[in-house]
């Protein structure tokens, strides 16, 4: 294809998925280190994105207020010609309609599913999807139209902290009350999170070998980190309900971040932090996080998994996926990744 001088990336949501999608960045760069590259992103994600440096311009896409409905999407069109390339990693209404609206020289799109899985879908019985890793399936969407990549292209997510994130995090964790483990004890998808007794007994342990635990919470979406804190001892420090830039600064902090299949495991692994990730219900070949330094725990069961994204309950009543993946296996791998074995 003719050479773009505008490119346009489009990845809205969510942060797992829109850390993943990075590597499409520093592969299209790459390929064209001339154009002008913009990523379009829901706006609680827009911090975040700015740090990376591949890009010349973030734009917020704001779903609630001036790009609400086919309005707000036109109107969105209009602020951001002329674009000569679109590439679309969302591939939902929203995103369709603004690229069709641009009129672009070519427009690549991410396909999900095939015509027959579609239709599992809407019925219930969507198909589970293991390798290739979603990195993997990102980049596949550059296949054909952009030219091969370096010998040195690396294909994971990073992310460059901002400096006051970095300086919040060190008044919060002061280098005296250190070294930090960050334990993340949420996840949106009931499925996915670890059990309360587990994190307990991990916490205890980690602090008995010289690590202090940092209890990253999401009051909504997981277990309580106050009350957890308490039992552990110790005065741990807790983190919620704080911005993304200001979790970022705090993973920072931590020579090693324990998590679900979550975002924070891939906010971690992008800004070069080890994660120790813990796998149940979904597919560690899909959405294992990718960094120099991480590991993916799974009981690989017959039953696992079950899930694209996790689910509100377990199909067989158990969580046994979970459950039985022991405080003790995930304490000598955070360990082994913290250099502290």
């Amino acid at each position: 294809m003719t050479q773009p001088e505008r490119i346009l990336i489009i990845r809205l949501s969510s942060l797992g998925d829109i850390l993943l999608a990075t590597p499409v960045i520093d592969r299209a760069r790459a390929a064209w280190p001339a154009a002008r590259i913009t990523f379009l992103v829901d706006r609680g994600y827009a911090d975040l994105v700015r740090t990376h440096p591949g890009l010349d311009e973030v734009v917020e896409f704001d779903a609630h207020g001036v790009h609400r409905g086919p309005g707000g999407i036109a109107a969105l069109s209009e602020a951001l010609r002329p674009v000569d390339l679109v590439i679309d990693l969302q591939h939902k209404v929203r995103s369709v309609l603004l690229a069709m609206l641009l009129k672009p020289a070519r427009r690549l799109q991410l396909v999900k599913r095939g015509a027959s899985e579609v239709v599992r879908a809407l019925m219930g019985q969507d198909s589970i999807l293991r390798a290739p890793h979603q990195v993997e399936r990102y980049l596949a969407v550059l296949e054909g139209e952009a030219p091969p990549a370096p010998p040195d292209f690396v294909a994971r997510p990073r992310l460059k902290p901002e400096p006051h994130w970095l300086e919040a995090a060190a008044a919060r964790l002061p280098d005296a009350g250190g070294p930090y483990a960050a334990l993340v004890l949420g996840a949106r998808q009931r499925t996915k999170l670890w059990p309360a007794r587990h994190w307990e007994a991990l916490g205890r342990t980690l602090q008995d070998r010289g690590l202090r635990p940092v209890l990253v919470g999401d009051p909504a979406n997981g277990i309580p980190a106050g009350p957890l804190a308490a039992r552990v001892g110790g005065a741990l420090p807790v983190f919620e309900n704080g911005g993304l830039g200001e979790l970022a600064g705090v993973l920072c902090r931590c020579v090693v971040v324990v998590s679900p299949d979550s975002g924070p495991a891939h906010l971690a692994a992008a800004l070069g932090v080890p994660v120790v990730a813990l796998f149940g219900p979904t597919s560690p070949e899909r959405w294992a996080p990718r960094g120099e330094r991480t590991s993916a725990l799974t009981l690989a069961l017959p039953c696992s998994p079950c899930s694209n994204h996790g689910s509100g309950a377990c199909p067989l009543g158990t969580l046994a996926c979970l459950e039985s993946l022991s405080p003790e296996r995930v304490a000598a791998e955070a360990l082994r990744l913290a250099g502290w074995a």
